[in-house]
């Protein structure tokens, strides 16, 4: 089970780096007056890779960490 979870992980971490180095560019492509530029970087390659977050983002919070094998069965008090 942690092959997926570290695979799934592993690629939001990716997207992340993607978006800040994105988000520097273009920044740096407004403050150049690169308005070409800075719509590729934002309207291709930020909003792609935030989408990508938002998606393994939800496949990670309904990912179990363990997986029962048995129902656990506590002691009455």
């Amino acid at each position: 089970m942690t092959a997926p979870f570290a695979s799934l992980s592993g690629r939001g971490m990716a997207h992340q780096i993607i978006i800040r180095e994105c988000r520097k560019l273009a920044g740096r492509a407004s403050e150049l007056g690169d308005d070409g530029t800075n719509d590729l970087a934002v309207s291709e390659v930020l909003r792609s890779n935030e989408l990508q977050v938002c998606f393994l983002s939800e496949h990670l919070a309904n990912m179990p960490l363990i997986e029962a094998q048995e129902p656990l069965l506590l002691p009455r008090p």
